[in-house]
Formats: C-alpha cells, structure tokens, sequence
C-alpha cells in the first residue's frame, strides 16, 4: 500500500465498514426478530406510550374534581345567598301588605265620612 494517500486509505476503510454494515443490518435484525428483542422494545415502547396516556388522563380526572367541587361550593352560596335574598324579599311583602291593607281601611273609613257627611 505503498504510495496510496491517507486519505485512499480512509476512504477505502469507509467503504468496508459501509459494506459490512450493509451485510449485519439484515443479520441484526434477524437476531433480534428471533430472540424476540425487537418486540420486547415495542413492547416496551407501547407501554411507556400507554403509561404517559394514563397518567395524562389521571391528570384530567383530577382536574375535573377539583373543578366539579369548586362548582358545587358555589352552588350552596348561591342557594344560601338565595335563600337569604327570599326571606328579606318575604319581609318586604310582608310590609307591603300590611301597608296596604292599612290604606284600604283608611280608604273605606274615608269614603264612609265623604258618605255621610253627604246624607
């Protein structure tokens, strides 16, 4: 090899490594097809895949309770609050009533003296 360059040396070595690489592709994945090792990683590919799904969905249920309970907590104030509201809007036609009754007797009662005052 003697008046050959470095680098048609290299270029060679490259070449070969190519060339063998091209040869134990095949055979790799034979092997593996026949231990079972490429299915033990899409296995565990698959499962990691699933596990990152479940955990993504773990997290959304979560997520949700928090938003159901959040919720329902402002549901019972604004029931209590409801509540509340209709007891003073009771007192309010409670009074009403009774004002108005008043002015209907004070009506009659005047409308009886107009009456016999006339006669």
């Amino acid at each position: 090899m003697e008046g050959q360059s470095p680098g048609d040396e290299r270029s060679r070595k490259g070449r070969g490594r190519q060339t063998v690489g091209r040869v134990t592709a095949p055979l790799t994945s034979a092997r593996n097809a026949l231990t079972g090792r490429s299915l033990e990683q899409k296995v565990g590919e698959y499962s990691e895949t699933f596990t990152h799904v479940v955990l993504g969905l773990h997290e959304d249920m979560a997520a949700a309770s928090r938003r159901i309970e959040q919720l329902e907590t402002t549901a019972s104030k604004l029931a209590d609050d409801l509540a509340v509201a209709k007891k003073r809007g009771q007192k309010r036609v409670s009074n009403t009533n009774v004002t108005a009754a008043a002015a209907l007797a004070i009506s009659v009662i005047a409308a009886g003296i107009a009456v016999w005052a006339v006669l």
